[in-house]
């Protein structure tokens, strides 16, 4: 029985240790659990301002992309009416016709040339056989 109760009370002992240092105020297990309780929410408020300010800037990205492709929306249509409109102003090519030989042509007879006694003839319908 005496070396029932020494064994029991060094076992007292190492149970009131481990709990001592489980319940130390800098060391104990409710501080460091405290501790790291402490890093993760500023960890968690840190990653949040990040996120915050990523959310930010890929929103003033996202218009300045939006206003860039607007304007070269804009410009492109521009060059593209202004193209068109160059088109539709441009006359039709003619088929290239070959040139006429030059050939010499007798003077336009005047009224006041032609022969006085000239009578012209009545012409009919009517073929003539011959």
């Amino acid at each position: 029985m005496g070396a029932q109760a020494t064994t029991l009370r060094h076992t007292s002992k190492e149970l009131t240790t481990a709990l001592n240092e489980f319940a130390h105020p800098r060391n104990g297990v409710m501080a460091r659990v405290n501790e790291v309780l402490r890093w993760m929410k500023a960890d968690l408020q840190n990653a949040g301002e990040h996120i915050r300010a990523q959310m930010n800037g890929l929103g003033k990205e996202l218009y300045r992309t939006i206003v860039v492709l607007c304007c070269a929306a804009i410009m492109i249509g521009l060059f593209a009416g202004m193209l068109y409109q160059r088109w539709v102003d441009a006359p039709l090519s003619q088929p290239a016709q070959p040139p006429a030989p030059a050939v010499q042509s007798a003077p336009p007879v005047s009224p006041a040339t032609t022969h006085p006694n000239h009578k012209k003839r009545p012409q009919s319908n009517v073929p003539t056989q011959q």
